[in-house]
């Protein structure tokens, strides 16, 4: 059996475009693939936090000792089950699934609930980072810079202003 060069096959362009069509699917993919895994993690964390809080009555040592026996599955620390129980108290799971919550990432969710101290600023935040692709930097940069205040607080107040000076 003769081998032929792709070149002898196909047109060296059309090639080109295949090969770009498959990559740009292979993208695709991967891509899906990380989202639903970081969407699965943060509701497996959130449901975490939530059996530790059923538990609250087993006191303090309860998380110290979750963490020892889990301390060879990655994302278990202390520190990390302390988060999943705060997450588990400010948020419903409906906002956690139907506000993009389980959309961003695990660290960016947990920059927000311990940065922001209103429901409200906290939701805001998430959605934001969500729709706008916020890295976890833009987004700390953007709660220093009062993102929320000035786009809710400020309208309003402007607003006011205008139909005070309008009167």
């Amino acid at each position: 059996m003769i081998k032929k060069e792709v070149s002898e096959i196909v047109n060296e362009q059309e090639y080109k475009e295949e090969l770009k069509r498959i990559i740009k699917r292979i993208n695709e993919a991967n891509f899906k693939v990380a989202v639903y895994s970081n969407e699965e993690k943060t509701l497996a964390y959130y449901d975490i936090g939530t059996y530790i809080n059923e538990r609250k009555e087993w006191g303090n040592q309860y998380i110290k000792k979750l963490a020892e026996d889990l301390k060879n599955i990655d994302g278990f620390s202390k520190r990390n089950l302390e988060y999943m129980v705060r997450v588990a108290e400010l948020y419903t799971k409906e906002e956690i699934t139907h506000q993009a919550g389980a959309q961003i990432p695990w660290r960016t969710l947990i920059e927000i609930t311990y940065k922001c101290s209103t429901k409200e600023s906290r939701l805001w935040y998430i959605n934001k980072t969500y729709q706008n692709s916020w890295s976890r930097s833009v987004l700390i940069k953007q709660i220093k810079a009062k993102a929320y205040e000035r786009n809710t607080i400020e309208p309003i107040v402007s607003k006011g202003i205008k139909d005070y000076c309008e009167e």
